[in-house]
């Protein structure tokens, strides 16, 4: 995906001269590792290209950016990485990540005009602000604990907009075609449950790398940033599909005013609802929870199946209603739901009071090493610094991490 994902803490530069072949040797690499980001940089440009002057539909052009390029060459990329000198590798990597951005930027905005074309631009750019507003309180309240760099969570929305909504519909298609649109089966469990499963991809991915290490070594709240980044580029594409979203301040004060872009139902039954980005990080959280600290909190395994317990439930509620109001009733099982939700409200408290909690318990940690002025950028040494007090945050009380 694009954006760079840091995945290891790198070893400190040697200062003592090494013999004249291995420096060759290493030379010979570095310059290996250029040739490879170049590549990378030089067939992106010549998708987007392509795609502007026609040669390529955009189906085509998105997929071999997304697929052939931000992973294809990234795993390329990676291994030549792991040989060549830190310098060269932090270089050409951050350089590769900011084009491969550029790149899908580009490529929605070539798109614009027919993602558009049923709400319209204004609609869009309003639904735009809605969800920026509430990724930019989330990352502003994830600052003082985060680990990883504007590249990885911008990155990771870029890929929700433009490869996860496809993923998602290959895997819930089938299904609602079998059983029918109007089936509670599967609008109200199968496609919650894709969708969701699709907007965790980059959170589930990002955490298997870290955890190849011999202890976790990044925030809960870095898993709540990528995954509302990867839920918000998700709904921003899905609401131009269906001509919706927008920016509600008054939709379910005060949740509603650090998350716009939640909404108000309408019907026999009315709900809040809450949306991808707040689900999708709810969701984050809680997986982060059970996975970071299940060595240091004896029940932490629990947060995974309540928080995407509750997600799935609220996101079913949501599209039970949908299917329902237009038959003029609310089945009593519907209605059950949403008392349970706290009429869309749960996923929303949950959120903010997990999200608020564990930045108390790891602001605790990692105070020595982060300052207000290191927030944004977030610079490598910070980071890894960052990391190494978290990963004794999170080990076992009586056990001691070394860096």
């Amino acid at each position: 995906m694009p954006g760079e994902i840091p995945t290891s803490i790198p070893e400190p530069l040697s200062v003592q001269p090494a013999p004249a072949g291995p420096v060759s040797e290493g030379l010979a690499r570095d310059r290996g590792l250029v040739v490879v980001g170049g590549t990378c940089v030089a067939i992106s440009v010549l998708v987007v290209l392509a795609r502007l002057i026609g040669v390529l539909p955009s189906s085509v052009a998105t997929l071999m950016v997304i697929v052939a390029v931000a992973v294809g060459m990234r795993v390329a990329l990676r291994l030549f990485a792991r040989s060549a000198s830190s310098p060269a590798r932090a270089k050409v990597i951050a350089l590769v990540s900011t084009v491969g951005l550029g790149i899908s930027v580009v490529t929605i905005l070539a798109a614009l005009p027919v993602t558009t074309r049923v709400g319209g631009v204004g609609p869009f750019l309003s639904d735009l602000f809605a969800y920026g507003w509430t990724l930019g309180a989330l990352t502003i309240a994830a600052g003082p604990v985060r680990t990883l760099n504007w590249r990885a969570v911008v990155g990771t929305g870029l890929t929700g907009y433009l490869a996860l909504t496809a993923l998602a519909r290959a895997l819930g298609r089938p299904v609602v075609s079998s059983l029918g649109d109007g089936s509670i089966l599967a609008t109200s469990v199968w496609v919650p449950l894709t969708e969701l499963l699709s907007q965790l991809v980059p959170a589930i991915v990002i955490l298997a790398l870290v955890l190849r290490g011999r202890a976790p070594r990044m925030s809960a709240l870095d898993l709540v940033l990528i995954a509302a980044w990867s839920g918000a580029g998700f709904a921003l594409y899905e609401d131009t599909q269906f001509g919706r979203g927008g920016v509600h301040w008054g939709a379910g004060v005060p949740f509603s005013l650090l998350f716009p872009s939640e909404s108000a139902s309408h019907g026999g039954t009315s709900m809040l609802i809450a949306g991808h980005a707040v689900w999708a990080g709810l969701a984050g959280l809680s997986v982060g929870v059970a996975v970071l600290y299940r060595k240091r909190f004896k029940n932490a395994w629990l947060a995974a199946p309540i928080g995407v317990g509750v997600v799935l439930l609220e996101h079913a509620a949501v599209n039970g209603l949908s299917a329902v109001t237009s038959g003029g009733s609310t089945p009593l099982l519907e209605k059950l739901v949403v008392v349970l939700t706290l009429g869309g409200w749960l996923t929303s408290i949950l959120l903010v009071a997990g999200t608020g909690f564990f930045l108390w318990v790891e602001w605790r940690a990692v105070r020595p090493s982060s300052r207000p002025t290191d927030w944004w950028p977030l610079r490598p040494a910070d980071a890894v610094s960052r990391a190494q007090r978290l990963a004794t945050a999170q080990a076992p009380r009586d056990e001691k991490v070394s860096p």
